[in-house]
């Protein structure tokens, strides 16, 4: 299987268009919640990310797979349990921004394994958020503000 397959079966698996980028395929999605900076409105795929995206697939079909994603801070012990769980690599947890209303926690996992692995075990994280609106900001086709999938409306 291809490049291209690989990519176009990654994004089958987590529910949205993969795109690929300098190499790297991913889906990068943007959660839909409401969020203030310094009392300002605050949105944009910065504030409540949520990307998975991989590497080259070396000859063992493996490849280096990252996952981002902005928690609310009630989310963030289910997340990590279920991350350890699949045996994920952790990097940091952190908040990027000050003055921030809900606190967004970030989140990064890693794996080094056929990608389509780490896309199955990763969807799973949608499952023990409380808010599971998201836009496909990679998407080929313009999404109005309003429209949104919802996880459970999907199967995942």
């Amino acid at each position: 299987m291809g490049y291209q397959q690989v990519c176009q079966s990654f994004g089958e698996v987590l529910g949205f268009a993969p795109k690929i980028i300098n190499g790297n395929c991913g889906v990068q999605l943007l959660r839909i919640i409401p969020n203030t900076i310094m009392n300002r409105r605050a949105a944009g795929p910065q504030i409540y990310p949520a990307i998975f995206t991989f590497g080259k697939v070396n000859r063992d079909a493996t490849a280096l797979n990252l996952g981002v994603l902005g928690l609310l801070q009630e989310e963030l012990e289910p997340v990590l349990q279920f991350l350890r769980q699949n045996n994920f690599t952790l990097a940091p947890i952190q908040n990027h921004w000050v003055f921030q209303k809900p606190l967004v926690i970030y989140i990064h996992w890693q794996s080094i394994e056929n990608p389509i692995v780490f896309a199955l075990k990763s969807r799973g994280v949608f499952q023990v958020l409380k808010n599971r609106n998201f836009v496909n900001i990679l998407s080929a086709r313009p999404v109005h503000k309003r429209q949104y999938i919802k996880i459970e409306e999907r199967g995942r």
